[in-house]
């Protein structure tokens, strides 16, 4: 069932009847997050210097790695029980805190499934899948390459 944002008096909520086409095999290069990195370090550099302390940003980066399961679990369980409204929320909060992380691929991820729920649609697709799977390489890679030594 497809679930629209018309019919969860969300803004913007007409009845568009696109349930949008994520097809795997071109999910990724339709939200055009392939070509991204997991983590961009000039986001996290630019963080530190706008910071002060600049430890500011790493304890951001620390947070972000430490909510994440939490957030996945929100976004699939929104997804999951069909309220449009908790899954624009998730996935909105999943597209911020990428965003400011420098998460490049999981924020056009995160984009992507916050346009299909905007559309009506809640299954999430393919682009769910990969955010959970992104978004676990995000942790990792922030992980071995930001924190280990912070």
């Amino acid at each position: 069932m497809v679930i629209s944002a018309a019919s969860q008096g969300l803004p913007g909520g007409e009845e568009p009847g696109v349930a949008a086409a994520f097809e795997p095999s071109r999910t990724a290069a339709a939200t055009g997050s392939e070509d991204l990195p997991l983590v961009d370090p000039a986001v996290l550099q630019e963080l530190k210097d706008e910071l002060y302390p600049p430890a500011l940003a790493t304890n951001f980066a620390k947070d972000y790695v430490r909510f994440w399961p939490q957030r996945e679990r929100r976004l699939i369980a929104a997804l999951a029980a069909g309220d449009a409204r908790a899954a624009l929320d998730a996935a909105i909060s999943v597209k911020v805190s990428s965003d400011m992380v420098g998460a490049r691929r999981l924020a056009a991820l995160a984009r992507a499934l916050e346009a299909a729920v905007r559309g009506g649609d809640l299954s999430g697709g393919p682009v769910r899948d990969l955010v959970s799977v992104d978004g676990r390489a995000t942790v990792e890679e922030l992980q071995a390459r930001y924190l280990q030594y912070r």
